[in-house]
C-alpha cells in the first residue's frame, strides 16, 4: 500500500473504500454528522490534525458542513489519490 505524506493530501478529494463515520470536530467522541458508504466521495481536504488517537482529515464538502475523518489504512482510495497527483513518499 503506498505511503503519503499527510501536507501531500491538502487540496485533494478523499473517496471512501469503507464505512467511515465523519464528525463535527476531531476526535472519537465527537458527534456524527454523516457516514459515507464505500466508493463514495468524501469532500476535499482541507486541513488535518494529528491527536492521541491518530491523525484527523478536515473535510470541506459540497453544500454540507466542514467534517472531521480519521485516517486509517484502507479506509481510503489511493488510486484517486493518485490520479489526482499525489507523490507517494517513495516517489518524493
Amino acid at each position: 500500500m503506498p505511503t503519503y505524506n499527510a501536507d501531500e493530501i491538502i487540496g485533494k478529494t478523499l473517496f471512501a473504500k469503507t464505512r467511515i463515520n465523519l464528525r463535527q470536530f476531531a476526535g472519537t467522541d465527537a458527534p456524527i454528522l454523516a457516514v459515507t458508504e464505500p466508493g463514495s466521495q468524501i469532500g476535499v481536504v482541507f486541513s488535518y490534525v494529528e491527536k492521541p488517537d491518530g491523525l484527523w482529515w478536515m473535510i470541506k464538502r459540497q453544500n454540507a458542513p466542514t467534517v472531521w475523518a480519521k485516517h486509517n489504512p484502507g479506509w481510503y482510495d489511493t488510486k484517486s489519490l493518485r490520479e489526482q497527483g499525489a507523490l507517494t513518499t517513495e516517489q518524493k
